[in-house]
């Protein structure tokens, strides 16, 4: 889901009726477009967070852009890995294959397609 921007200095999508519904029925759940930072936190009780923050702002800037998250019920925790990736537009997860009792390791790939005529 593109969230366009999860948390700010006057909002937290975390507190809506939608966002709150989707905790409550998925164990994974992706959001690109997170407006991402250290400044604030994105912690949901039950769940292990995942995120990639974009590190270099477009220039005169007056917010932050881009970033992701991966949520993953923590239930799941000792079966999901994050996978370094060198880069910001990319998220990749690997699901241990016990989880779904398979003979390979599951990965998941997160994405953000910047728009056409980005300054990005």
């Amino acid at each position: 889901m593109n969230v366009q921007g999860l948390v700010g200095k006057r909002y937290n999508k975390h507190d809506s009726d939608e966002m709150k519904q989707l905790f409550k029925d998925h164990d994974v759940l992706l959001f690109t477009e997170t407006r991402s930072s250290d400044c604030y936190n994105y912690n949901v009780l039950n769940f292990q967070s995942f995120v990639v923050h974009r590190t270099c702002p477009s220039e005169g800037a007056k917010r932050n852009s881009g970033g992701m998250i991966v949520y993953v019920h923590e239930r799941l925790k000792k079966y999901v890995h994050f996978v370094q990736s060198s880069c910001e537009s990319v998220l990749w997860l690997r699901f241990d294959k016990c989880l779904f009792n398979i003979e390979t390791d599951l990965l998941l790939c997160l994405t953000y397609n910047v728009p056409k005529g980005s300054t990005r």
